[in-house]
Protein backbone atom coordinates (compact mmCIF):
# COMPACT_ATOMS: atom_id res chain seq x y z
CA UNK A 1 0.00 0.00 0.00
CA UNK A 2 2.65 2.34 0.66
CA UNK A 3 4.55 2.00 -2.78
CA UNK A 4 1.01 3.33 -4.22
CA UNK A 5 0.71 5.76 -2.16
CA UNK A 6 3.82 7.22 -2.67
CA UNK A 7 3.60 6.76 -6.36
CA UNK A 8 0.49 8.36 -6.04
CA UNK A 9 1.94 11.70 -4.20
CA UNK A 10 4.82 12.02 -7.08
CA UNK A 11 2.59 12.15 -9.75
CA UNK A 12 1.18 15.32 -8.43
CA UNK A 13 3.18 18.12 -9.67
CA UNK A 14 3.29 20.59 -7.16
CA UNK A 15 5.36 23.21 -9.17
CA UNK A 16 1.79 24.20 -10.83
CA UNK A 17 0.64 25.56 -7.38
CA UNK A 18 3.55 27.50 -7.03
CA UNK A 19 4.38 28.65 -11.06
CA UNK A 20 3.59 31.84 -12.73
CA UNK A 21 -0.33 31.85 -13.99
CA UNK A 22 -1.45 33.19 -16.94
CA UNK A 23 -4.27 35.81 -16.89
CA UNK A 24 -7.33 34.15 -17.45
CA UNK A 25 -11.14 36.27 -18.20
CA UNK A 26 -12.86 33.31 -16.75
CA UNK A 27 -11.45 33.15 -13.04
CA UNK A 28 -12.25 37.45 -13.07
CA UNK A 29 -15.33 36.90 -14.52
CA UNK A 30 -16.31 33.80 -12.25
CA UNK A 31 -15.63 36.39 -9.23
CA UNK A 32 -17.25 39.35 -10.84
CA UNK A 33 -20.50 36.90 -11.31
CA UNK A 34 -20.88 37.72 -7.48
CA UNK A 35 -21.15 41.29 -7.64
CA UNK A 36 -23.23 41.07 -10.41
CA UNK A 37 -25.94 38.84 -8.26
CA UNK A 38 -26.01 40.35 -5.62
CA UNK A 39 -26.24 44.27 -7.42
CA UNK A 40 -29.34 42.57 -9.37
CA UNK A 41 -30.97 40.51 -6.11
CA UNK A 42 -30.61 43.46 -4.19
CA UNK A 43 -32.79 45.88 -6.95
CA UNK A 44 -35.33 43.27 -7.43
CA UNK A 45 -35.87 42.63 -3.42
CA UNK A 46 -34.22 46.11 -2.13
CA UNK A 47 -37.86 46.83 0.02
CA UNK A 48 -37.91 43.37 1.53
CA UNK A 49 -34.52 43.68 2.61
CA UNK A 50 -34.78 47.23 4.22
CA UNK A 51 -37.74 45.50 5.99
CA UNK A 52 -36.39 42.41 7.55
CA UNK A 53 -33.29 44.53 8.72
CA UNK A 54 -35.79 47.53 9.92
CA UNK A 55 -37.71 44.37 11.70
CA UNK A 56 -34.77 43.20 12.84
CA UNK A 57 -33.40 45.91 14.18
CA UNK A 58 -36.68 46.75 16.31
CA UNK A 59 -36.50 43.16 17.96
CA UNK A 60 -32.63 43.57 18.69
CA UNK A 61 -31.41 41.13 16.41
CA UNK A 62 -29.37 43.89 14.25
CA UNK A 63 -27.17 47.02 15.58
CA UNK A 64 -28.35 49.04 13.13
CA UNK A 65 -29.58 52.44 13.30
CA UNK A 66 -32.88 53.06 10.87
CA UNK A 67 -30.75 55.92 8.96
CA UNK A 68 -27.86 53.43 7.57
CA UNK A 69 -30.52 50.77 6.94
CA UNK A 70 -32.15 53.39 4.84
CA UNK A 71 -29.34 54.23 2.79
CA UNK A 72 -27.56 50.56 2.18
CA UNK A 73 -31.14 50.55 0.09
CA UNK A 74 -29.04 52.28 -2.54
CA UNK A 75 -25.63 51.84 -2.00
CA UNK A 76 -24.95 48.66 -1.56
CA UNK A 77 -26.06 47.55 -5.06
CA UNK A 78 -24.32 50.72 -6.39
CA UNK A 79 -20.83 49.39 -4.58
CA UNK A 80 -21.87 45.64 -6.32
CA UNK A 81 -22.38 47.57 -9.65
CA UNK A 82 -19.39 49.34 -9.32
CA UNK A 83 -17.37 45.81 -8.52
CA UNK A 84 -18.24 44.38 -12.01
CA UNK A 85 -17.38 47.61 -13.98
CA UNK A 86 -13.71 48.07 -12.21
CA UNK A 87 -10.69 45.72 -11.55
CA UNK A 88 -10.48 43.98 -9.20
CA UNK A 89 -8.22 44.45 -6.38
CA UNK A 90 -7.28 43.34 -2.99
CA UNK A 91 -9.11 46.66 -1.45
CA UNK A 92 -12.39 46.45 -3.33
CA UNK A 93 -12.33 42.76 -2.84
CA UNK A 94 -12.14 43.26 0.83
CA UNK A 95 -15.23 46.10 0.89
CA UNK A 96 -17.68 44.24 -1.79
CA UNK A 97 -16.91 40.76 0.68
CA UNK A 98 -18.02 43.19 4.20
CA UNK A 99 -20.57 44.58 1.77
CA UNK A 100 -21.95 41.06 1.39
CA UNK A 101 -21.87 40.44 4.51
CA UNK A 102 -24.60 43.05 5.34
CA UNK A 103 -26.69 41.92 3.06
CA UNK A 104 -26.83 38.65 4.33
CA UNK A 105 -27.24 39.93 7.97
CA UNK A 106 -29.91 42.24 6.95
CA UNK A 107 -31.53 39.25 4.98
CA UNK A 108 -31.15 36.45 7.82
CA UNK A 109 -34.18 35.30 8.60
CA UNK A 110 -34.52 34.53 5.02
CA UNK A 111 -31.06 33.40 3.60
CA UNK A 112 -30.70 30.09 2.05
CA UNK A 113 -27.35 27.83 1.53
CA UNK A 114 -27.02 29.54 -1.74
CA UNK A 115 -26.42 32.59 0.25
CA UNK A 116 -23.57 30.95 2.06
CA UNK A 117 -21.91 30.04 -1.02
CA UNK A 118 -21.64 33.60 -2.34
CA UNK A 119 -20.41 34.51 0.72
CA UNK A 120 -17.42 32.31 0.61
CA UNK A 121 -16.94 32.65 -2.77
CA UNK A 122 -16.75 36.46 -2.13
CA UNK A 123 -14.21 35.71 0.76
CA UNK A 124 -11.95 33.89 -1.28
CA UNK A 125 -12.12 36.17 -4.15
CA UNK A 126 -10.30 38.10 -2.08
CA UNK A 127 -7.31 36.08 -2.56
CA UNK A 128 -7.28 35.29 -6.09
CA UNK A 129 -5.89 38.86 -7.63
CA UNK A 130 -3.89 38.91 -11.00
CA UNK A 131 -4.43 42.97 -11.09
CA UNK A 132 -3.11 43.70 -7.87
CA UNK A 133 0.98 42.31 -8.55
CA UNK A 134 3.80 42.35 -6.04
CA UNK A 135 6.81 42.95 -7.46
CA UNK A 136 9.38 40.96 -4.87
CA UNK A 137 9.64 37.56 -6.45
CA UNK A 138 9.33 35.75 -3.14
CA UNK A 139 6.25 37.43 -2.15
CA UNK A 140 4.78 37.19 -5.75
CA UNK A 141 5.27 33.45 -5.65
CA UNK A 142 3.27 33.41 -2.25
CA UNK A 143 0.43 35.41 -4.12
CA UNK A 144 0.32 33.14 -6.90
CA UNK A 145 -0.10 29.99 -4.56
CA UNK A 146 -2.54 31.66 -2.53
CA UNK A 147 -4.78 32.52 -5.32
CA UNK A 148 -4.09 28.85 -6.59
CA UNK A 149 -5.29 27.00 -3.14
CA UNK A 150 -8.25 29.24 -3.21
CA UNK A 151 -9.52 27.68 -6.10
CA UNK A 152 -8.71 24.50 -5.79
CA UNK A 153 -10.34 24.75 -1.69
CA UNK A 154 -13.86 26.40 -3.70
CA UNK A 155 -13.54 23.55 -6.25
CA UNK A 156 -13.28 21.11 -3.42
CA UNK A 157 -15.92 22.89 -1.25
CA UNK A 158 -18.64 22.41 -4.66
CA UNK A 159 -17.66 19.05 -4.38
CA UNK A 160 -18.30 18.23 -0.87
CA UNK A 161 -21.92 20.09 -1.24
CA UNK A 162 -23.07 17.78 -3.40
CA UNK A 163 -21.87 15.10 -1.61
CA UNK A 164 -22.84 15.93 2.33
CA UNK A 165 -26.10 16.09 0.73
CA UNK A 166 -25.91 12.94 -1.62
CA UNK A 167 -25.02 11.16 1.18
CA UNK A 168 -27.66 12.80 3.75
CA UNK A 169 -30.16 11.98 1.21
CA UNK A 170 -29.01 7.97 0.72
CA UNK A 171 -29.34 7.61 4.54
CA UNK A 172 -32.82 9.28 4.75
CA UNK A 173 -35.22 6.35 4.81
CA UNK A 174 -37.61 9.26 3.40
CA UNK A 175 -35.92 9.84 0.24
CA UNK A 176 -35.14 6.24 -0.69
CA UNK A 177 -38.97 5.20 -0.68
CA UNK A 178 -39.84 8.28 -2.53
CA UNK A 179 -41.71 10.22 0.13
CA UNK A 180 -39.54 12.84 0.91
CA UNK A 181 -39.58 13.89 -2.93
CA UNK A 182 -43.32 13.51 -2.85
CA UNK A 183 -44.10 15.96 -0.37
CA UNK A 184 -42.12 18.53 -1.96
CA UNK A 185 -44.09 18.30 -4.70
CA UNK A 186 -47.52 18.61 -3.03
CA UNK A 187 -46.08 21.65 -0.72
CA UNK A 188 -46.92 24.96 -2.11
CA UNK A 189 -44.03 26.83 -0.56
CA UNK A 190 -41.73 24.84 -2.61
CA UNK A 191 -43.41 23.43 -6.07
CA UNK A 192 -44.98 26.03 -8.68
CA UNK A 193 -48.60 25.15 -9.71
CA UNK A 194 -47.86 23.51 -12.85
CA UNK A 195 -44.62 21.25 -11.30
CA UNK A 196 -47.65 20.01 -8.97
CA UNK A 197 -50.42 19.21 -11.69
CA UNK A 198 -47.36 17.83 -13.62
CA UNK A 199 -46.32 15.29 -11.22
CA UNK A 200 -49.75 14.91 -9.38
CA UNK A 201 -50.73 11.52 -10.87
CA UNK A 202 -47.11 10.32 -10.90
CA UNK A 203 -46.67 6.50 -9.10
CA UNK A 204 -44.86 5.45 -6.85
CA UNK A 205 -42.58 3.58 -8.53
CA UNK A 206 -41.85 6.90 -10.82
CA UNK A 207 -41.13 8.89 -7.53
CA UNK A 208 -38.80 6.28 -6.35
CA UNK A 209 -36.87 6.14 -9.88
CA UNK A 210 -36.77 10.29 -9.52
CA UNK A 211 -35.37 9.95 -6.43
CA UNK A 212 -32.62 7.68 -6.79
CA UNK A 213 -31.83 9.69 -10.15
CA UNK A 214 -31.28 13.12 -7.46
CA UNK A 215 -29.60 11.13 -4.83
CA UNK A 216 -26.87 9.08 -7.61
CA UNK A 217 -26.54 12.29 -9.56
CA UNK A 218 -25.83 14.41 -6.03
CA UNK A 219 -23.53 10.88 -5.56
CA UNK A 220 -21.69 10.94 -8.82
CA UNK A 221 -21.13 14.93 -9.33
CA UNK A 222 -18.05 14.85 -6.47
CA UNK A 223 -16.07 12.30 -8.46
CA UNK A 224 -17.06 12.26 -12.20
CA UNK A 225 -16.29 16.21 -12.20
CA UNK A 226 -12.45 15.65 -11.52
CA UNK A 227 -12.46 13.20 -14.71
CA UNK A 228 -12.00 15.11 -18.11
CA UNK A 229 -13.65 12.29 -19.86
CA UNK A 230 -16.88 12.89 -17.88
CA UNK A 231 -16.77 16.03 -16.84
CA UNK A 232 -18.83 18.41 -19.22
CA UNK A 233 -21.83 15.35 -19.09
CA UNK A 234 -22.13 15.51 -15.53
CA UNK A 235 -21.93 19.51 -15.91
CA UNK A 236 -24.56 19.68 -18.03
CA UNK A 237 -26.78 16.89 -15.98
CA UNK A 238 -26.52 19.16 -12.88
CA UNK A 239 -27.19 22.62 -15.07
CA UNK A 240 -30.30 20.76 -16.04
CA UNK A 241 -31.04 19.58 -12.63
CA UNK A 242 -30.90 22.80 -11.15
CA UNK A 243 -32.98 24.76 -13.72
CA UNK A 244 -36.05 22.51 -13.11
CA UNK A 245 -35.02 23.66 -9.36
CA UNK A 246 -35.38 27.27 -10.57
CA UNK A 247 -38.35 26.91 -12.30
CA UNK A 248 -40.30 24.28 -10.80
CA UNK A 249 -39.42 25.19 -6.88
CA UNK A 250 -39.55 28.57 -4.79
CA UNK A 251 -34.98 28.45 -4.72
CA UNK A 252 -34.37 30.30 -7.93
CA UNK A 253 -31.49 32.09 -6.50
CA UNK A 254 -29.81 28.63 -4.83
CA UNK A 255 -30.15 27.30 -8.81
CA UNK A 256 -28.45 30.16 -10.20
CA UNK A 257 -25.88 30.21 -7.71
CA UNK A 258 -25.42 26.98 -7.91
CA UNK A 259 -24.96 26.86 -11.39
CA UNK A 260 -22.64 29.63 -11.27
CA UNK A 261 -20.23 27.83 -9.51
CA UNK A 262 -19.99 25.17 -11.75
CA UNK A 263 -17.55 27.85 -14.33
CA UNK A 264 -14.40 27.29 -12.06
CA UNK A 265 -14.95 23.72 -13.89
CA UNK A 266 -15.00 25.15 -16.99
CA UNK A 267 -11.30 24.64 -18.18
CA UNK A 268 -9.43 22.03 -16.48
CA UNK A 269 -9.63 22.31 -12.51
CA UNK A 270 -6.15 22.61 -10.69
CA UNK A 271 -6.69 18.84 -10.07
CA UNK A 272 -7.67 16.55 -12.57
CA UNK A 273 -7.62 12.41 -12.67
CA UNK A 274 -6.41 11.83 -16.80
CA UNK A 275 -6.88 8.53 -16.88
CA UNK A 276 -4.48 6.69 -14.41
CA UNK A 277 -2.73 9.38 -14.28
CA UNK A 278 -3.04 12.40 -11.96
CA UNK A 279 -2.30 15.35 -12.50
CA UNK A 280 -2.68 19.04 -11.80
CA UNK A 281 -3.38 21.30 -14.40
CA UNK A 282 -2.02 24.79 -14.50
CA UNK A 283 -4.11 27.46 -12.93
CA UNK A 284 -4.31 30.58 -15.06
CA UNK A 285 -6.53 33.75 -13.60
Amino acid sequence: MEPQIRNFIQRIDINSLFGDPKYNRRVELFFKGWYAFLAIKFILIGSLVNELALFQSNVGELNLPGVIIGWTKWLLPVLFIIGVVIRRSYLSSVILFLSALLTHQMLHPVVNGGDLVVLFFMFLGIFCQDHARITRKRIRVFQVALANFCIILGQIQIAIIYLVSGLDKLMSQAWRDGEALFNLLHVDFYATNWVQKLTNDLSNEVLVLLSWVVILLELCFPIMVWFPKFRYWVLVAMVVFHCIIIFGFSLPDFGMVMIWTFVLFVSDPMVSFQGKRFDSARFSY
